[in-house]
């Protein structure tokens, strides 16, 4: 949805179930910390936080790099369309690392379920 501020009012008034960019944010990081990166690693990123104006992304560093050398992988700014770039030559938004709130989401991460496929008795059979 463009603009962004029109799926939040529509998320916010029950219109949508969801779509607000911590969602996006979450999903993403969901996806990628479910890989095995050996070096990269990823970090929750706010700006004007407790605010309206609040937005949040996933950033990405090589290990042990600092936070404010990363990449901010941003899925929601452009209605789902990925916006990617140096976290510092963002000119929208003046952003701050949350370590507490990266942690919260990986920990509420889903967890992968069995595929159930159908057997020749027409019997679902859980894969493994």
């Amino acid at each position: 949805m463009w603009p962004p501020g029109v799926q939040n009012f529509l998320v916010n008034t029950g219109q949508r179930k969801g779509g607000l960019c911590f969602q996006f944010a979450e999903r993403l990081l969901w996806r990628i910390s479910a890989q095995n990166w050996n070096t990269v690693e990823f970090h929750w990123a706010e700006s004007f936080e407790r605010t309206a104006s609040e937005h949040n992304v996933i950033v990405v560093t090589a290990k042990g790099q600092n936070f404010y050398q990363g990449i901010i992988l941003d899925n929601w700014r452009y209605g789902g369309r990925l916006v990617w770039g140096p976290l510092l030559e963002d000119p929208h938004y003046q952003w701050h690392e949350n370590k507490g709130q990266f942690q919260k989401v990986v920990d509420r991460r889903p967890r992968p379920t069995p595929s159930v496929t159908p057997t020749s008795s027409g019997t679902p059979a859980v894969a493994e």
